[in-house]
């Protein structure tokens, strides 16, 4: 996640994201009689995005520039956060950067500098695609004929409680289907599945569109060929469909990034879609391979397309974008990266 974050120049938040996954919940567990403030401050933070992720990002955010301000306690109890993971959270967060620095992945100046690797921290899109790098597989299709999702065809899921997704943008709760039917794209991202009452649970979701799907989740080794393939009969049996929608399915092509995530599109978009994807491993492999390489202009130009496909699927499925998401974090005492080295070399 965090490597892809580099390459595609969005690094401080995705840093922060994924430290604040590291460690339990940033938000203390609720009690009955304060479990609807703790939801309407998730679904604050969240802002209408669809995403417990962005809830993570933004409460950070909110949290340090409140520590700044020198009322950091008082704001983790007026929001029901944990002083102790949100300590931990920027302790962690300024280790990996060092970590990032020494290997050269993090320059001093010029290009690949901090200032450089943060050029498309603030378009919430690129940032969900290093998200997905990161939680693949963990990736669930949304079945809104069965009103459920699933990772398989045999494998379904429930919403963590918790989850912004289950809440309308009041806090209000939504019943299974209102919130399967709420829901702006067909593909979701999740940190982990646990175990629940009435089956498997998915913790920290997220709605991503399907070309971020296509391009950021499976391995990379295949060929474009590999890719494509068709006709679309048999993926899954939908009872919702009628005989002249499954025949205009089954001229549709399938676009497989692994066994398991298999896309229903248009046959010459999967093929272009195919090319970007081949093109960009490529980009990306040679990016890992030698950092400090000044990029070149077809590598600039790649990189573009790729933001610019990504955001233009956010815009038609109408996704909401926050400003402020890509902002500086200032830098952590020391006493809190000791703090966190402690704490993650006990758990080690």
């Amino acid at each position: 996640m965090i490597l892809y974050a580099v390459v595609l120049k969005c690094l401080d938040p995705i840093l922060t994201i994924a430290c604040a996954l590291t460690f339990n919940d940033s938000f203390i567990e609720a009690s009955p009689c304060i479990a609807r403030e703790v939801i309407n401050t998730r679904c604050k933070f969240a802002a209408g995005t669809y995403s417990d992720h962005m809830c993570l990002l933004r409460a950070f955010q909110a949290w340090q520039k409140a520590r700044c301000d020198g009322w950091e306690k008082r704001f983790c109890d007026k929001y029901f956060m944990s002083l102790a993971t949100m300590e931990k959270i920027i302790g962690l967060r300024s280790q990996l950067l060092g970590q990032l620095r020494a290997t050269g992945f993090v320059r001093a100046r010029g290009g690949s500098d901090i200032r450089d690797l943060n050029l498309n921290s603030e378009n919430w899109a690129v940032v969900k695609a290093a998200v997905c790098v990161g939680m693949h597989p963990n990736i669930a299709q949304v079945d809104r004929c069965k009103k459920i999702i699933r990772i398989s065809q045999n494998e379904k899921l429930q919403f963590h409680p918790s989850s912004v997704l289950t809440k309308d943008s009041c806090g209000k709760e939504l019943g299974n289907n209102h919130a399967i039917d709420n829901l702006p794209s067909d593909w979701i991202m999740f940190n982990e599945k646990i175990n629940g009452d009435d089956g498997m649970i998915a913790t920290c979701c997220t709605c991503v569109t399907s070309v971020c799907v296509a391009l950021f989740t499976g391995t990379s080794s295949l060929t474009e060929a590999e890719y494509v393939s068709g006709p679309t009969s048999g993926i899954y049996d939908d009872d919702c469909s009628s005989d002249n929608e499954s025949d205009e399915i089954n001229k549709l092509a399938i676009f497989a990034s692994s066994a398991c995530i298999r896309l229903i599109m248009d046959p010459v978009f999967a093929g272009m879609l195919a090319q970007i994807r081949t093109r960009w491993n490529s980009l990306f492999a040679r990016r890992i391979r030698n950092p400090s390489k000044p990029w070149q202009p077809d590598d600039e130009a790649m990189l573009s397309a790729v933001i610019n496909i990504l955001t233009s699927e956010e815009d038609t499925l109408k996704l909401m974008q926050p400003s402020g998401i890509g902002q500086r974090p200032r830098p952590a005492a020391q006493d809190d990266v000791d703090r966190t080295r402690c704490f993650v070399n006990k758990s080690s």
